[in-house]
């Protein structure tokens, strides 16, 4: 599973996974791959665009300080590091890919983070799910000052209205894919 990451950069790392199944003689597909993300739904777009400048909260201050809190040694292998080094991160050079530089607005309009009423907010997990094809999707519906009532809506809309309509995208097979080395680094659809 990636962890918030930036599309371009998951898709990037979901092919390291599955050309190392691969090498290793098994097939990855979409039941092995997951990818979670920020997301909020409300009633309406505005109220959900202004809830979601939540979000925010972390990039502005959970990851403060050393950076040996936020990636202590021993968390990854060699292996993992020299990976890490090689991926495309978009205009964010040295962020890894998880969108750190980037304003609210990016982050939005590379869905890496969805917010919008439910008919938005299925548009926008469609599109992540027809790239990225993961058998799972995380959610992390909330951060920072959200109100449990508007958290609670957001609960109730995703499980009502959204989820039942992502069961309708069909997940492609990852044998239809580029391998690792023909996928660009891109710029996660950002303007220079």
């Amino acid at each position: 599973m990636n962890l918030g990451a930036l599309v371009d950069t998951t898709e990037w790392l979901k092919q390291v996974y599955i050309d190392t199944a691969e090498e290793e003689g098994w097939k990855a597909g979409p039941e092995h791959f997951g990818y979670l993300l920020r997301c909020f739904v409300a009633d309406t777009d505005e109220k959900a665009i202004e809830l979601g400048k939540e979000f925010m909260w972390t990039i502005e201050h959970r990851q403060r300080g050393p950076m040996e809190h936020n990636d202590p040694p021993g968390y990854q292998s060699r292996a993992s590091v020299e990976i890490k080094a090689q991926r495309p991160t978009g205009n964010v050079a040295g962020a890894g890919g998880l969108g750190v530089g980037l304003s609210y607005d990016q982050l939005r309009g590379v869905n890496n983070i969805i917010v919008g009423n439910p008919d938005t907010v299925t548009q926008k997990l469609t599109e992540v799910i027809e790239r990225l094809s993961p058998g799972y999707i995380h959610i992390y519906g909330n951060e920072g000052a959200m109100g449990h009532k508007e958290t609670m809506r957001s609960i109730e809309l995703l499980g009502k209205e959204v989820i039942p309509a992502l069961h309708e995208v069909p997940l492609r097979p990852y044998d239809d894919r580029p391998r690792m080395d023909t996928i660009s680094s891109g710029t996660a659809g950002l303007a220079p």
